[in-house]
C-alpha cells in the first residue's frame, strides 16, 4: 500500500472522515450531509423579508404571464446585482399605483418560491455527494482490511489494490471539491437578499414600504 507523498494525504483524508462518521453514527446521526454547518432543508420567507406581506398562493403568480418569467429570471444565482435592480425597476415602473405594492410583494414571493425549490434540489445533489463519499470509504477500508489480512487470492492482489489506491484518489480528488460544493446554498440565500433589497429600495423610494425590512 502506497503511503508517501499524496497517498499519505489521501489516506489521512478519508480516516479523518471515518473518525468524523463514526462519531456521528454514536449520535444516532445517520445523515448524508458531508459539510461543516448545518444543513437547512427549506429558507423561511421572514428571513428574507421582516414586514407585511399579502398571501399570495402560488398558482395565483403561476399563471401570472408577468411575473411568472420575470421571476424565473430573478431567481438565477448568477445573474448581477445591477441586472436585478434594473429588471425589478422596470417591473415597477410598469404597475399601476394602484396595485404597484402588491404586485411587488407578489414578484418576492414567486422569487422566493422559485429559489428555494432550486435550492432544495442543490441540498439533494450535495447529499448524494455525501452518500458517494462514504461508499468510497467502505469501499477503501474494505480492500485494505482484505488486504492487510491476506484474504484476497495472490493471482487477484494486484487488481484489489489498483481498485483501492484508485478510490483513494477519487476520494481525495472530491474531497477538496467539498468547500466549494458546501457554498451553493449560499450562494441561493445571497441572491434572495439581493432581490428582496432591490424591491425594499423600490418600495421606500415611492413611500410603500410600510416598515419592509430585508
Amino acid at each position: 500500500m502506497p503511503t508517501t507523498g499524496p497517498w499519505r494525504a489521501a489516506i489521512g483524508a478519508f480516516a479523518g472522515v471515518l473518525l468524523a462518521a463514526g462519531t456521528a453514527m454514536a449520535a444516532g446521526d445517520e445523515t448524508d450531509w458531508p459539510c461543516p454547518g448545518p444543513k437547512v432543508e427549506r429558507l423561511s420567507l421572514a428571513q428574507i423579508w421582516r414586514g407585511e406581506l399579502p398571501a399570495v398562493p402560488a398558482s395565483s403568480w403561476a399563471a401570472d404571464r408577468e411575473i411568472a418569467p420575470l421571476a424565473a429570471r430573478l431567481a438565477r444565482p448568477d445573474l448581477p446585482d445591477g441586472e436585478v435592480e434594473r429588471l425589478v425597476r422596470a417591473f415597477a415602473a410598469r404597475q399601476p399605483a394602484e396595485s404597484r405594492r402588491m404586485r411587488l410583494l407578489t414578484l418576492l414571493q414567486a422569487v422566493f418560491a422559485t429559489v428555494d425549490g432550486q435550492r432544495r434540489r442543490v441540498i439533494r445533489r450535495i447529499e448524494a455527494f455525501g452518500r458517494n463519499q462514504k461508499r468510497l470509504v467502505a469501499q477503501i477500508v474494505a480492500d485494505t482490511e482484505a488486504l492487510e489480512q491476506n484474504r484476497v487470492p495472490e493471482p487477484e492482489r494486484a487488481a484489489v489494490a489498483a481498485r483501492r489506491d484508485w478510490s483513494i484518489r477519487i476520494f481525495d480528488d472530491r474531497r477538496r471539491m467539498t468547500r466549494v460544493v458546501c457554498e451553493e446554498p449560499d450562494r441561493y440565500e445571497r441572491h434572495l437578499f439581493t432581490v428582496a433589497r432591490a424591491i425594499r429600495a423600490v418600495l421606500e423610494e415611492r413611500g410603500e414600504a410600510r416598515e419592509a425590512r430585508s
